[in-house]
């Protein structure tokens, strides 16, 4: 029987996104931030300067560039047009790659398209956060390779058990 407290590695993946967010969002304040799974927005840190109002369970509307970030696996950045948010925007968006399979995205927002600065360093961010998942992605597989492990020498306890339950 699963255990229903028992998190797939994507859910994993995407928590460990969530807490690093709004640490990167802080010193950043006038960039705003959120994460996604492939349907709907799990968190967002709004700016100082640009707030999409989204919260947590928000459907990602399949027009918008961030759903074709996930769809087709691709980073975009474009200018988002105000009929989605009511203004416009400078949109970033990275896809969360685990096992070959997009499980989210990384969503930045900029309001100053013409602060160069401000987007070389989104584009820094968006780039250590990939790097970042590789890294989440390696301590997943050791976590699976320690289950494995813990199993294997569960089996062998019950064996060894049942054998000094035979000699005695």
């Amino acid at each position: 029987m699963k255990n229903e407290s028992v998190i797939t590695k994507e859910e994993a993946i995407l928590d460990t996104y969530k807490n690093v967010l709004p640490f990167i969002q802080s010193m950043l304040p006038d960039v705003a931030m959120g994460i996604t799974n492939r349907e709907e927005w799990l968190a967002y840190y709004p700016g100082e300067k640009i707030n999409l109002g989204v919260k947590a369970g928000v459907k990602i509307m399949p027009d918008e560039p961030l759903a074709e970030c996930i769809k087709y696996r691709k980073e975009i950045r474009t200018e988002v047009d105000p009929e989605f948010f009511g203004f416009s925007f400078t949109g970033l968006a990275k896809p969360i790659v685990e096992n070959n399979k997009v499980v989210g995205a990384i969503a930045i927002q900029l309001q100053e398209q013409n602060e160069k600065k401000l987007m070389e360093i989104s584009d820094t961010m968006v780039s250590a956060l990939s790097q970042a998942n590789d890294g989440v992605s390696s301590i997943a597989k050791g976590a699976d390779d320690l289950a494995s492990a813990t199993e294997t020498l569960q089996t062998q306890s019950k064996n060894a058990s049942g054998y000094v339950n035979e000699i005695v």
